[in-house]
C-alpha cells in the first residue's frame, strides 16, 4: 500500500481527499489496488480526474457513486 500511496501523492494535482479516497477504494479489493498501481506507473502524467475516471470506468470503482447517479437519473427521467 505504501507504493500506491507514494504514486498517488506524485499525481500532479494530487490532494489529500483524493489520496485518502483512492487508498480506501484500493483496500476494497486486490484488483483495484493492483490496477491503480499499474495505471499510475504507466501514466505518470495522469491527473487526479484521469485516475478517478480509470477507477470508475475500468475497475468498477465507487459502487456507491454509481448507485447514487443511477437513482438520481431514475428520478429525473
Amino acid at each position: 500500500m505504501n507504493e500506491l500511496k507514494s504514486l498517488l501523492i506524485r499525481v500532479p494535482d494530487s490532494y489529500y481527499d483524493f489520496v485518502v479516497s483512492m487508498l480506501d477504494e484500493a483496500n476494497k479489493s486486490e484488483q483495484k489496488r493492483l490496477g491503480l498501481i499499474d495505471y499510475l506507473r504507466n501514466n505518470p502524467g495522469a491527473l487526479s480526474s484521469d485516475v478517478i475516471r480509470f477507477l470508475v470506468d475500468d475497475l468498477g470503482g465507487y459502487d456507491d457513486y454509481r448507485a447514487s447517479v443511477s437513482q438520481i437519473m431514475d428520478n429525473v427521467g
